[in-house]
């Protein structure tokens, strides 16, 4: 990521490709695994570095004297401690005449946000261009409570350096940066893993009543082929859309491989997909899915089997 013009750089080298696979297998053992960050923190290490300002410089040849380029800024690695520890070797190996620097933070229990238990940095700063590296950008708490230490430092040029990072991390970050950023926490699933399992994206259908008419169609997995072959009947989905519009405004399903299946729910409500869109939609049968089509029928009283 860069503070400057471009907002997210993703790497997409087919040996950061490689190595992302294997650091996912959960038959890696640690030291393979840390191999591999190492391999990972280099090439993402390039990737952020590669328009660090250069300067002519001439030197001597066994020939004769010959011009070229040498590197002209004053580069700072801030790992946030602990995890971003294991990024900063491979960013001193190629820079080894980076300073580095240390931010430690923790989350606050009472305000889940970032708080500050230490923070070191080289002095003179002002004018280096800081690399902080974490290997993990979830929520972007920590990144931007790092980011903020390093402004209030007085440093301008501030480029993150991650393995992972999700959505809403981007999105954090990206805000902060004063780019347009946006996150659909309407459309985000959550799941609860019980038997039978609860998933559900959107509204309640008490939510969705206080806001206007609507409408709900229901379909219980008992009347669903593949429930019934799986001996696993219990529960239904349920579909909650406006009355006037027809969009989809909640998908909760309770059932067998519920967590499986709000995905095809989140991607309708993130499409803004209608009751009748989804209902409409060819699903493969007989699958525990055609639950949610016949639901998206039953909105407007048209499921085809109850």
């Amino acid at each position: 990521m860069y503070s400057s013009r471009v907002a997210v750089h993703l790497v997409q080298h087919p040996i950061v490709q490689d190595a992302l696979t294997s650091l996912r297998d959960k038959a890696t053992k640690a030291s393979h695994f840390r191999r591999l960050a190492y391999r990972v923190s280099l090439v993402v290490a390039l990737e952020a570095t590669r328009k660090l300002p250069m300067t002519l410089a001439r030197v001597e040849t066994p020939m004769e004297l010959a011009q070229g380029e040498v590197l002209d800024s004053d580069v700072v690695v801030v790992p946030v401690l602990r995890a971003g520890l294991g990024m900063v070797e491979a960013v001193v190996e190629l820079l080894p005449h980076a300073r580095v620097g240390h931010i430690g933070l923790q989350r606050d229990e009472r305000t889940a946000l970032a708080s500050r238990y230490y923070a070191k940095l080289p002095n003179n700063v002002q004018g280096s261009t800081a690399l902080i590296v974490d290997p993990m950008l979830a929520t972007g708490g920590s990144a931007l409570a790092a980011i903020e230490i390093l402004r209030q430092a007085g440093v301008k040029d501030i480029r993150l350096l991650c393995i992972v990072a999700a959505p809403e991390g981007i999105a954090a970050v990206e805000g902060l940066l004063g780019h347009s950023t946006f996150v659909n926490y309407h459309a985000c699933p959550s799941v609860v893993y019980t038997h039978p399992a609860l998933a559900q994206v959107g509204l309640t259908e008490e939510d969705a009543k206080a806001r206007g008419p609507i409408k709900v169609g229901k379909f219980p997995f008992s009347a669903n082929g593949y429930a019934r072959a799986m001996d696993d009947t219990d529960g239904q989905v349920k579909i909650i859309a406006d009355a006037n519009t027809d969009r989809i405004l909640g998908i909760h399903i309770l059932g067998p491989h519920a967590a499986d299946l709000i995905a095809e729910a989140t991607i309708a409500m993130e499409f803004a997909a209608s009751a009748e869109d989804v209902g409409r939609s060819f699903h493969s049968h007989p699958t525990l899915a055609e639950a949610i089509k016949e639901a998206a029928l039953g909105v407007d009283k048209h499921s085809i089997h109850i």
